[in-house]
């Protein structure tokens, strides 16, 4: 299984990549720190779950998730936000998060 976060905290990345592994190390995980290479990585490697950050650096998340449903592949789409807001939610459902 291939794992894709975009996320420009590397304490955040590092920790999620920990617990991902404790749970299974047979993933492989790749990281990303903005929306471009974020693009770029889903394109090329294909990742079976992307964790995605809603508020990326000068673009939002959820236009990335909205391009990946797009290109019609199986990748599910896992978004997170400090932000406690119904309406992310809501938005982010609209839009095909899994």
């Amino acid at each position: 299984m291939k794992i894709l976060i975009v996320d420009d905290s590397v304490f955040f990345r590092e920790k999620l990549k920990k617990a991902i592994y404790s749970m299974n190390n047979n993933v492989l995980i790749l990281e990303e720190l903005c929306y471009e290479d974020g693009e770029y990585a889903i394109s090329c490697h294909r990742p079976d779950l992307v964790i995605l950050e809603i508020e990326l650096q000068g673009k939002s998340g959820i236009k990335l998730l909205k391009k990946i449903k797009s290109l019609s592949i199986s990748t599910k789409v896992i978004l997170f936000t400090h932000h406690l807001s119904e309406d992310f939610k809501s938005l982010c459902l609209e839009h095909g998060a899994d």
